[in-house]
């Protein structure tokens, strides 16, 4: 049945035409540039690594959406901004989203429906976590050696908060951050911004707690494809303790990260804190200096390399410690090379509010590992687009920028005898670029 609202503007109106409002025009979706994602994902061949990895423990005979559909559905609107299994119920019958998956937009049945997508991240086991996590490690190699064989790999590993909300299992409250949550543990490529491994902990982990452990299997794995490649580690002070340390060191990893100030390293450098005082009272402007000095805690077995940035500024001072095995011709050389893993701050922005890492809502603690696990496929499939976009005005643009103005396109869909017809907007500004990205991937 037609819907018709008919309006007419008044006669000092400049239309001087009447307007109609009307439901007809045709199966039209807001998604148009999922196609480009479907295309990210072949190039990359994500879906199927995924696949490859996971039980499939439906009775086949009653199957009616593969596993591989399943997994391109939850991906693609992970990527595209849908961040909960309820979207699937609005958008099963999306005709962008049904031709991504290999359907026809018209003729061939809705996609999955919330509930079975929901049943499906419910039954994932312990065992396909960690195959997700190792097909993940071993995605970011493969990645990596299409530039080549790299000389060093910069690991930064960080920890997040996760608030939770419910009654999801192993969520904990946390003392420091005041609430109930998750505390996601992440590592990334520090130069390239890549995603290597993640792990989802207990509300009340320490920083540190599981690092070592999952730094030696990422480790164990790359060193299949970069056997020569030397290793840093940087992090921050959560994950300056001794058994970090022992662990680089015994393995011969490069290793710099944040330290936690005591009495002892305050005593020893009160001089340079003193010295920065005096210069800004002189100049009333920021003061920062330098100094690096053996120092071994008591719960060291050796000495290390400590270096000391003494700041003062109108809030008064300011001092940071690191520990580091590397040979800096500069002190400042260190810490600026230290500082470096404040992008990952940003990496983990993009990973939380665009592709929606935290939204950990199932009460069982594995399906949100899946959910999280999730969420970094799909942070690796906007990095390989930005690659694709590198020279362009989208360079190094977030993913919220690139998925309102590229990929959140408005098209006419029709389905003929022969073709697919999408019909996008003649006034669409990216066209060009659009166009060149879908010639290029195909």
């Amino acid at each position: 049945m037609k819907t018709v609202c008919n309006i007419t503007r008044k006669k000092s109106s400049k239309l001087k035409k009447e307007i109609v409002y009307n439901f007809n025009g045709g199966n039209i979706t807001s998604d148009g540039g999922v196609k480009l994602i479907e295309s990210v994902d072949a190039k990359l061949e994500l879906c199927k690594s995924i696949v490859a990895v996971l039980d499939d423990k439906r009775k086949q005979s009653k199957i009616t959406h593969t596993l591989y559909n399943l997994i391109q559905q939850r991906l693609y609107q992970i990527t595209m901004g849908y961040e909960d299994c309820n979207d699937a119920n609005e958008l099963r019958n999306d005709p962008a989203f049904k031709i991504a998956l290999g359907k026809l937009p018209e003729s061939d049945a809705a996609l999955a429906s919330q509930p079975t997508l929901t049943r499906f991240e419910n039954s994932i086991t312990k065992k396909e976590i960690y195959n997700l996590a190792t097909t993940l490690v071993r995605q970011y190699a493969t990645d990596k050696l299409k530039s080549g064989v790299p000389k060093r790999i910069i690991l930064d590993i960080d920890a997040t908060d996760d608030p939770t909300h419910g009654a999801q299992q192993y969520t904990l409250f946390h003392g420091y951050f005041h609430q109930y949550m998750y505390f996601p543990l992440l590592v990334f490529d520090g130069e390239t911004g890549d995603i290597i491994s993640s792990l989802l902990r207990p509300g009340t982990a320490h920083s540190s707690h599981s690092a070592k452990a999952l730094l030696k299997r990422i480790i164990k794995i790359l060193r299949e494809y970069f056997p020569d490649t030397e290793f840093v580690i940087r992090g921050d002070a959560g994950f300056g303790v001794p058994e970090m340390y022992d662990f680089c060191e015994k393995n011969r990893y490069k290793y710099i990260l944040g330290l936690s100030g005591n009495e002892v390293l305050k005593k020893k450098t009160t001089v340079y804190r003193n010295r920065a005082e005096k210069m800004f009272e002189k100049t009333q402007n920021k003061q920062k200096l330098y100094a690096s000095f053996k120092y071994q805690a008591g719960s060291w077995q050796r000495e290390r390399q400590v270096i000391v940035k003494a700041e003062y500024n109108r809030h008064g001072p300011n001092t940071r410690y690191i520990v580091t095995n590397i040979n800096f011709s500069a002190p400042k050389m260190a810490y600026e090379y230290y500082c470096q893993r404040g992008k990952m701050e940003n990496y983990i922005k993009d990973l939380k509010n665009d592709l929606f890492m935290d939204r950990l809502s199932c009460h069982r603690y594995l399906a949100n590992c899946f959910r999280m696990s999730m969420s970094c496929y799909a942070y690796t499939l906007m990095q390989e687009l930005r690659r694709w976009l590198k020279g362009s005005v989208f360079e190094g643009k977030q993913t919220n920028t690139i998925r309102l103005k590229l990929l959140k396109i408005g098209a006419r869909v029709k389905e003929s005898v022969r073709r697919v017809w999408i019909n996008f907007s003649s006034s669409f500004v990216y066209k060009e670029l659009f166009s060149s990205l879908l010639n290029d991937f195909y």
